[in-house]
């Protein structure tokens, strides 16, 4: 049985599990390499998982997460077919999926779409999808933090550290973190950007383990290499 309902402009978090879009985290390197690390949006609220696995910045975004006992499998498996088909489909209006394990539903997210509410009460069985409008799409949430991102130096010198950014998946703009997190780092932000769609927390730099390499004999001994004769 299909159950599908439709709510305009709301943004209140459910209990359950969250789908956060990537978020770039700046890495503070120790030692040897480099880390570049993602993670998801949903902060604050009840507790949830990532919908999707923290993957390098730049790179593609797969679903592996793990599915923990206690989660729906119905709502699990909505997930999988509608994030992929709605960021390749309809990237100008999807913004991000919500998903409440304990009432069975899958929150979308999206600028207003006739197309994409069809497709989805087309995709989606089993559980009940709720459609809400957002502000902004995924793509526009990611081109804004992908200008934060790049702009890390020239808030530096400014004062501010920029330690990461992320689409919120209710699309609401997007979260920047920064060291002191303050009323001030936002009202700056959104005065350079020229929108109020950002919203700084607070937030540290993400610490990358050191890269060792184990003191482990070789099985077999070096053979030098001998010149052949002259």
């Amino acid at each position: 049985m299909r159950r599908v309902r439709r709510t305009r402009g709301g943004h209140d978090r459910p209990s359950g599990v969250r789908l956060g879009s990537v978020a770039v985290v700046v890495a503070a390197v120790v030692g040897a390499g480099v880390v570049a690390g993602c993670g998801d949006e949903a902060a604050g609220g009840s507790p949830g998982i990532p919908y999707g696995s923290p993957v390098p910045y730049g790179s593609p975004v797969p679903y592996a997460s793990p599915v923990p006992s206690g989660n729906d499998a119905a709502v699990t498996a909505a997930a999988d077919v509608l994030n992929p088909l709605l960021l390749q489909d309809f990237p100008a209006s999807f913004a991000g999926l919500v998903l409440d394990h304990d009432k069975r539903v899958v929150i979308v997210y999206r600028k207003p779409d006739a197309a994409l509410d069809a497709r989805v009460r087309e995709e989606v069985k089993g559980v009940t999808v709720d459609l809400r409008d957002a502000r902004m799409s995924q793509r526009e949430m990611a081109a804004l933090r992908d200008r934060v991102i790049a702009d890390i130096s020239y808030w530096a010198e400014r004062g501010i550290a920029v330690n990461g950014a992320g689409p919120k998946p209710d699309g609401s703009g997007v979260e920047v973190m920064t060291t002191s997190g303050t009323s001030s780092d936002q009202k700056k932000l959104r005065a350079h950007y020229r929108t109020n769609a950002i919203l700084v927390t607070q937030g540290h730099p993400a610490i990358a383990a050191p890269m060792t390499i184990p003191a482990t004999p070789l099985k077999r001994p070096i053979t030098p290499i001998t010149p052949p004769p002259r």
